[in-house]
């Protein structure tokens, strides 16, 4: 499978671009640190945090100010993409998650565009979710080949319900994981297929909507909006964005290695592949480490297993938190601290008996 191309030329810092949603205050933690692991592992691309009139006017204050301190940072208001009507997803944290196909639309014809404004419009956007950090430079993650502009980079989904989650369909399991043949290192190169035409697996076809590469146009964002205001399949996603991600670019879209889009979870369910000093993006899916410290006996987050990684989030938030005390920022930091180690509940679910 095609990985980072080390023959690309150098490109224009600003022909490429991160983005991150952030539709509600207690994802501020998670949105933040995330900017600041980026910019600390020296990424050369701005990033634009997009937020909905939804986000409190505090946390939009600090986002502002954070862009004193950060220079390639910029923040953009963007209207919201609601969900089809009578759709329930199957967690609270994914009724604003069709937002995020906002990133397919060109930045600077949403209105109002990114502030400050952007020297020029990307060619080339990376998605990241808010819930993640960055743990090593991750920019070649845009020098991934992909068949063309209308093809997305993404890396699988992990289906293989290891704790029988009684909301996951009968099909996912460890046999029809993706990741289950994984093995360091070729794992790093994404061997297992995405497509149909490739041989792959019905499950192999599933992507995971947290990190994922994509040329914006206006074309493409015709195709989507029109794909999203009129195929009947969209009222029945689950999981809104990725559904949709995994319906309208199905066989169009390349693997990427399981470091750019690294699963918490993954640590103990795939530790055939998993290697800690790998690790670019690690994602933070269902509890957030933000919201409770690692107990005393090491246990954290999903199940109490997520001790080590959650305590990798607070070394870096701790650090963080040095640095605008150095900075003189604490206009920004007790913003920040009002949203910590509040239970917001984000690790439920919307699943019924």
């Amino acid at each position: 499978m095609p990985g980072p191309d080390p023959d690309a030329r150098p490109s224009d810092p600003y022909s490429c671009a991160w983005v991150t949603l952030i539709t509600r205050s207690s994802y501020l933690p998670g949105a933040v640190l995330l900017v600041h692991t980026l910019y600390k592992h020296e990424s050369k691309h701005p990033m634009i945090v997009q937020y909905t009139s939804a986000l409190p006017q505090d946390c939009i204050d600090c986002l502002r100010n954070l862009q004193k301190l950060y220079p390639l940072l910029h923040t953009q208001n963007v209207p919201p993409v609601p969900l089809p009507a009578g759709l329930t997803p199957i967690s609270p944290r994914f009724d604003d998650t069709l937002t995020k196909l906002r990133v397919f639309e060109p930045l600077d014809e949403i209105d109002p565009p990114p502030e400050p404004k952007l020297k020029q419009t990307p060619t080339q956007v990376c998605f990241l979710d808010a819930d993640m950090a960055i743990f090593r430079n991750l920019d070649d993650i845009f020098t991934i080949p992909r068949p063309s502009s209308d093809w997305i980079a993404a890396h699988h989904a992990c289906i293989c319900n290891v704790d029988n989650d009684p909301w996951a369909p009968p099909e996912w399991n460890t046999d029809s994981c993706p990741s289950t043949p994984l093995q360091h290192p070729s794992a790093l190169d994404a061997p297992i297929p995405s497509s149909s035409a490739d041989g792959a697996r019905p499950t192999y076809q599933m992507l995971n909507s947290g990190v994922f590469v994509c040329s914006p146009s206006k074309e493409l964002w015709d195709r989507i909006e029109h794909f999203r205001t009129h195929d009947k399949r969209v009222t029945k996603f689950a999981f809104p964005d990725q559904n949709f991600l995994d319906e309208f670019f199905k066989d169009h879209w390349v693997p990427i290695g399981w470091q750019y889009n690294a699963f918490k979870t993954h640590r103990y369910w795939h530790s055939s592949a998993w290697r800690d000093d790998e690790v670019r993006a690690l994602h933070y899916i269902v509890d957030k480490p933000w919201e409770s410290k690692v107990k005393e006996d090491g246990t954290a987050g999903y199940l109490g297993r997520d001790g080590v990684t959650h305590s990798w989030w607070w070394k870096e938030f701790d650090e963080w938190q040095k640095w605008m005390d150095d900075k003189g920022a604490k206009d920004v930091s007790d913003c920040v601290n009002r949203y910590v180690l509040v239970d917001s509940k984000l690790g439920e679910t919307n699943y019924k008996k």
